[in-house]
């Protein structure tokens, strides 16, 4: 991989387990407040003693259309041919959505 793949997949890979970390399984996702979501995590034991990973830190439906995004770049295509990808990419995005948020605007687009 040259450097450019290499910051790419670290980049597509922090997103993800910064996601995780920040939605919380959907409790910390709607929290406005800054100190009860850092109470929280020194409760857990800080965040050097938390394993994003699952089942308790699933990624948000933020992600999962991020990375529906990144597939479809993926592809090559260009112009409305893209266009249609990023579309079926995040109509069958949407079937990954058990258990997770999706505002209206996700759900209705």
């Amino acid at each position: 991989m040259d450097c450019t793949a290499d910051h790419y997949t670290a980049g597509m890979l922090l997103s993800g387990a910064g996601d995780a970390l920040g939605y919380r399984n959907q409790l910390w996702e709607y929290n406005q407040s800054g100190p009860a979501i850092h109470q929280e995590l020194q409760e857990l034991g800080g965040l050097k003693n938390i394993y994003v990973e699952l089942p308790h830190w699933p990624v948000s439906d933020d992600t999962v259309l991020h990375l529906a995004t990144a597939e479809a770049l993926a592809t090559g295509k260009v112009g409305e041919e893209l266009l249609h990808e990023v579309a079926f990419r995040y109509v069958e995005g949407m079937n990954d959505m058990e258990g997770r948020k999706p505002g209206p605007s996700s759900i209705l687009g």
